[in-house]
């Protein structure tokens, strides 16, 4: 579930939402 979790934290890098990434 790696790429999962990657692309996941992409997303909300782009929406803004991701702090602890």
């Amino acid at each position: 579930m790696h790429i999962f979790n990657f692309y996941f934290c992409i997303y909300l890098q782009i929406s803004g939402v991701c702090i602890t990434c």
